[in-house]
């Protein structure tokens, strides 16, 4: 029974180590910059670009791109989004999310600054002091 049990822990182990590196797909262009990335068309899921004169390339989530490896995130109609991860000059990772739209070669890139913290997403407590009713001033007339 022991030999059971290990036996199938075993090829369960393997049939998920398999699983997990059939995830990886291999990385599209992976000589060119990021730069020079043209988004040709894009739909919901799919998007056709180029790098400078080379042949067409579709692109679908989860696909790394260029020398950085950059991941798409997101695909819409008119518009892809990449995540690349570079380290900085203090080892520190530094990331980046690039938006490219129809037509636009090199899109725009927004740094995400590891040492900024973000805001909490907590609502401020307001506390009032209980009045008692006998201190509010009675309403009158106005003058």
């Amino acid at each position: 029974m022991l030999r059971v049990l290990v036996l199938s822990s075993v090829l369960l182990a393997g049939a998920a180590h398999a699983a997990a590196q059939e995830t990886v797909k291999p990385v599209i262009a992976g000589t060119e910059n990021l730069s020079g990335l043209t988004l040709v068309k894009s739909t919901d899921d799919q998007a056709v670009v180029r790098f400078g004169q080379s042949a067409l390339q579709v692109l679908a989530v989860g696909d790394r791109v260029g020398k950085t490896q950059a991941t798409v995130t997101a695909i819409a109609p008119g518009r892809l989004v990449l995540e690349e991860v570079t380290t900085g000059a203090d080892g520190k990772p530094l990331r980046a999310q690039i938006v490219v739209r129809d037509g636009q070669t090199g899109g725009k890139r927004f740094l995400r600054h590891p040492d900024l913290n973000a805001p909490l997403a907590q609502r401020p407590e307001v506390m009032d002091s209980p009045r008692p009713d006998s201190t509010r001033k009675p309403a009158g007339p106005r003058r």
